[in-house]
């Protein structure tokens, strides 16, 4: 018990980590090919820095465990991409909450292929979730700098990032479902589809001039740090992602995210939101308990 708390508490200090670090590194540069660029940087120092985490015995790869890393690969960069557009235009930590709500995706998966069944209070949940975006999008924050405003945009940014990393994360889940023991090598190969896969597009826009691409040292240090937080988070996440029901499972790593990024906003980014907005989180971590009865 006692190590499945420090790890999962682990987990949350990742997604703080990460979340901060990727708002780090992205600011002032907001070009698309700018947020690829970082994509593929994040990607590929995943890749490397797995090699440093145990377990150290040799890799094993088969054609069967292929597919679904790859199309995590895949959809991974879109929603990075939509993740940090998101997070440069609105609060770190409202987009956060919105983004934890990625179990939805995977409950529903449950639902239509593979048998779990929805009970009345998570669809409670989902209502609720529901009228926390209304509060979200009605309220405003402030950061280090000034006070701004919540904006349509942002919302729409931040549920098309949540709906990417839902279907990522369904990906994950059936994997675990499948396949037992090969953690390490399931985000070797994630990770490096998605550094390569976006080399034609960086490659286009140093090529044609399309976009300007700078990478200096504090981008490499905040996404060297954000892909380890993120390495650390994602090998807990699925130690635990096929022990547990998903409808329990994916809203309570979500509450431990909401928890540990909203800390780290607030103590590191000075950002609070408005009292309408602080409504929303207590609505939405409620949903998110609602959602975890099964």
């Amino acid at each position: 018990m006692l190590r499945t708390i420090g790890l999962l508490s682990l987990f949350a200090v990742g997604k703080a980590v990460n979340t901060i670090s990727m708002k780090r590194a992205q600011q002032g540069k907001d070009s698309l090919f700018q947020r690829v660029l970082f994509v593929q940087l994040f990607s590929a120092f995943q890749a490397v820095l797995l090699f440093a985490f145990p377990p150290y015995t040799p890799l094993s790869w088969s054609p069967e465990r292929l597919l679904y890393p790859i199309m995590y690969g895949t959809l991974y960069i879109i929603y990075m991409v939509t993740m940090v557009l998101a997070l440069q235009t609105g609060p770190v930590s409202l987009t956060s909450i919105i983004c934890s709500f990625t179990s939805v995706i995977p409950i529903l998966a449950g639902l239509l292929f593979w048998g779990d069944r929805l009970v009345i209070w998570q669809v409670v949940g989902l209502v609720l979730f529901c009228f926390s975006l209304f509060l979200f999008n009605s309220g405003d924050y402030s950061d280090a700098e000034a006070k701004k405003p919540v904006t349509f945009r942002w919302v729409v940014t931040a549920l098309a990032a949540m709906l990417l990393g839902g279907l990522a994360t369904t990906c994950t889940r059936r994997y675990c479902d499948l396949f037992t023991g090969y953690i390490k090598e399931y985000l070797l190969l994630a990770n490096v589809t998605t550094a390569v896969l976006t080399i034609p597009v960086t490659a286009f826009a140093l090529l044609r001039k399309k976009g300007t691409l700078t990478c200096n040292p504090r981008m490499l240090a905040y996404t060297a740090l954000g892909a380890l937080a993120v390495d650390m988070a994602n090998i807990v996440f699925m130690l635990y992602a096929s022990a547990f029901n998903a409808a329990f499972y994916f809203p309570l790593i979500s509450v431990l995210g909401i928890i540990g990024v909203t800390l780290a906003t607030y103590i590191f980014l000075h950002e609070r939101v408005s009292r309408r907005a602080l409504i929303g989180i207590v609505v939405a971590a409620a949903a998110l308990a609602l959602l975890a009865i099964s």
